[in-house]
Parts: C-alpha cells; sequence; structure tokens
C-alpha cells in the first residue's frame, strides 16, 4: 500500500548551494538523507509499503499539487540511480562536486 513519508533536512540550507543526497533502499526497509555528504540520517517505512507502484517520483510536490509541499528549492543536477547508493558512492560523489 502506498503511504507518504515527509522528511525534514537538517541544517540552515538557504541562500546557498547544497548537495542532497536522497536514497530509497526497499530491502533494508529504509530511506537515507545526506546534506552536504555529512552524517547519514535514517527513517524506516513499511515492509509492504509500495515502491514506485505508478512510476512517478515526486521530489518535493505531491501528485494533489499541494502548494505546503512544493519543494523550496531550484534544482540544479537530479540523478536517478538504479540501486541506493553506499558511503564509497557518496565518497565519489563528494570528490566530483568538490572539485
Amino acid at each position: 500500500k502506498p503511504c507518504r513519508l515527509d522528511m525534514t533536512c537538517p541544517g540552515d540550507l538557504v541562500g546557498k548551494w547544497n548537495h542532497i543526497a536522497f536514497a530509497v533502499d526497499p530491502k533494508a526497509g529504509h530511506m537515507c538523507l545526506r546534506v552536504n555528504f555529512g552524517k547519514a540520517y535514517y527513517c524506516g517505512f513499511p515492509k509492504d509499503m509500495a515502491m514506485l507502484s505508478d512510476g512517478m517520483i515526486y521530489v518535493g510536490q505531491d501528485a494533489a499539487l499541494d502548494p505546503t509541499n512544493r519543494l523550496p528549492a531550484v534544482l540544479d543536477d537530479l540523478c536517478i540511480c538504479g540501486r541506493a547508493l553506499g558511503e564509497d558512492d557518496i565518497r565519489r560523489l563528494e570528490s566530483y562536486y568538490q572539485m
């Protein structure tokens, strides 16, 4: 069954470039959020939660177009991967974006 989960970004992100890594790992039963390649914040989800059953991905805006859920940011790069990123993947991304 689908369900909605909200995560809040830690720290003050206003007015500057930020790197957000958000990974969903259905096998582990959690989502992971990293801000500027720092500490990982985890949020579990129900084992029976449907993952992308309708083929739609919403980043900061839900299907109802509720303005209170709008992402207050401009996206520059959006990468969607076929698997959850591990620690080594995050370090490679950090190295790439910190060039």
